[in-house]
């Protein structure tokens, strides 16, 4: 169900689809964020849809091309190397606004790329110098497992609350925050990394239903056969339960509203 980066599919299962747990949904990971980036363009509190629970992740990171000199947030700060980005709506966008308030560099978003593939490509073309969110599983096993083995990027920091193994240098989001204020608003931002592959009913669906559902879902995650053919697939899973993520989510919602002008404030569009 297209529309609106998943808010429509969303939308849909809040308010439109049967409430009996027989129409599930899986949406961008950024949705359950919306209430507090965007307070008008979600129908419903994310924390009062049924998370069934998560399949797995796709952390992501900052990554600048090897012309630019730039091989670590330090010496990123001073230069101006231009992102690519989707939209000033994007994650992509609020990730560079975020970065650039709180780690003190100053980054230039490109907007209007159509998505990741297109920047990776104009970054490879010269046209700009990096991205915010690369997928790190496209750089380190993908088409692009090259880059990283040839030196051809830098990882300046990941878009997670756990840093990569094979990126040990760069650090988290929540890392770059100075302050207790800071770090929480990075940890906000990176809870759409925790979120992943998330698999959801409606609000209204019995709590038998539900818990029936998540039992399912949770002997699916680990059945040999599926986490077989995940492995041949180069698919990341790393399964969290239903309950989990109701409380994932029910923390990042669960802000001041102080805070959340703030971060709303942070990433708006300049």
């Amino acid at each position: 169900m297209p529309g609106a980066s998943s808010l429509k599919a969303a939308n849909f299962l809040a308010t439109i689809a049967p409430q009996d747990g027989t129409v599930l949904g899986i949406v961008n990971e950024a949705v359950p964020l919306t209430p507090v980036l965007d307070p008008k363009g979600l129908d419903i509190d994310p924390a009062r849809l049924r998370w069934i629970g998560r399949l797995g992740v796709r952390p992501s990171m900052g990554i600048v091309w090897h012309t630019t000199g730039i091989r670590d947030m330090a010496s990123a700060r001073g230069k101006s190397p231009a992102l690519g980005c989707i939209a000033n709506t994007d994650y992509s966008y609020h990730v560079v606004r975020a970065v650039n308030a709180i780690a003190g560099t100053t980054f230039r978003a490109v907007l209007g790329y159509p998505g990741t593939p297109e920047i990776l490509l104009a970054m490879e073309r010269g046209e700009v110098d990096g991205l915010s969110f690369a997928p790190a599983d496209e750089i380190l096993t993908g088409a692009r497992a090259r880059w990283h083995a040839d030196g051809k990027i830098a990882a300046l920091f990941v878009n997670s609350l756990t840093r990569l193994p094979e990126f040990p240098e760069a650090p988290t989001l929540v890392e770059l925050g100075k302050t207790d204020e800071e770090r929480a608003i990075m940890r906000f931002l990176a809870t759409k990394i925790e979120i992943g592959r998330s698999f959801m009913a409606g609000p209204g669906v019995p709590a038998a239903r539900v818990a029936t559902l998540r039992r399912a879902f949770d002997a699916a995650a680990a059945d040999a056969r599926l986490l077989a053919s995940a492995e041949k697939r180069g698919v990341n899973v790393s399964a969290l339960t239903g309950e989990a993520m109701e409380k994932l989510v029910s923390e990042a919602m669960n802000i001041p509203d102080a805070l959340a002008a703030k971060i709303r404030a942070m990433v708006a569009p300049e």
